[in-house]
């Protein structure tokens, strides 16, 4: 019973995939430019945690230096995105990914 209980890594393993493919599924259906970004940084998120279930399986702890030194950079990346799109909304009154396209004209 108490094998029942326990989280292992393939436990972190399938959270992560299942976070990856959640992301990958809304970078590919949704239009919304801000719900693709979330989508971009779930799928991010999830390389994320099986990078950090890894390292601690073997043991060590450069691999969740890694994935800290990447949350920072997802969040960086998500600030930058939302300030890109900002400024998207202020010139164009949506922000839906084939009226962005028109910009490239």
């Amino acid at each position: 019973m108490q094998n029942f209980l326990q989280i292992g890594i393939q436990h972190y393993v399938a959270l992560g995939i299942l976070l990856f493919f959640i992301g990958l599924l809304g970078v590919m259906i949704r239009k919304n430019a801000l719900i693709v970004l979330t989508s971009m940084e779930l799928m991010f998120l999830g390389a994320i945690v099986v990078l950090a279930a890894f390292s601690k399986e073997i043991g060590n702890e450069l691999g969740q230096l890694i994935a800290l030194f990447g949350l920072l950079v997802a969040t960086a990346y998500a600030a930058f995105g939302l300030a890109i799109l900002v400024a998207l909304r202020r010139n164009k009154p949506t922000v839906y990914i084939q009226d962005v396209n028109d910009l490239k004209h």
